[in-house]
């Protein structure tokens, strides 16, 4: 699960539905409500990432292989999803994570042992120019970024 920026949603990855379910947050109580809104993913959604201005939603997808990305709206919770989604990530995604900035979205591949880099395009919130990075052990399940 993931909070929205604004504390207003939070997001579950459904795995088996292959769905993420947008859930409506009391920032006072704590208290969460369904409005009901799934939005589609591709297989296997496993991690939830929202982006530092709180614009895009991303979803790394265990068993195809990417990660999705949606834009938010930031009164409803709706999901669109973005031009190209999803985008080509290593071997069985598990878990995803925004550098400081919020420039780079940094993606852990169990299955190939490696991290996928991507760049955040600002406007759009399209992913691009992924590399992957290598040496990271057997099956990475999660990561931190220190300042």
């Amino acid at each position: 699960m993931t909070p929205d920026t604004n504390e207003h949603f939070v997001f579950v990855a459904n795995s088996l539905a292959n769905t993420v379910s947008v859930l409506a947050m009391n920032s006072t109580t704590g208290t969460l409500t369904t409005p009901g809104s799934s939005f589609a993913t591709a297989t296997t959604p496993i991690a939830v990432t929202l982006d530092s201005s709180g614009k895009f939603v991303y979803v790394a997808n265990l068993d195809s292989n990417n990660v999705s990305a949606y834009s938010l709206d930031a009164n409803t919770g709706a999901l669109t999803a973005i031009e190209n989604s999803p985008f080509s990530a290593g071997t069985h995604p598990a878990f995803s994570l925004l550098d400081p900035t919020g420039k780079f979205l940094f993606v852990c591949n169990q299955g190939s042992k490696n991290i996928t880099r991507f760049t955040i395009d600002a406007d759009t919130g399209a992913l691009s120019n992924s590399a992957a990075i290598g040496g990271v052990g057997s099956a990475p399940t999660s990561m931190a970024i220190a300042k």
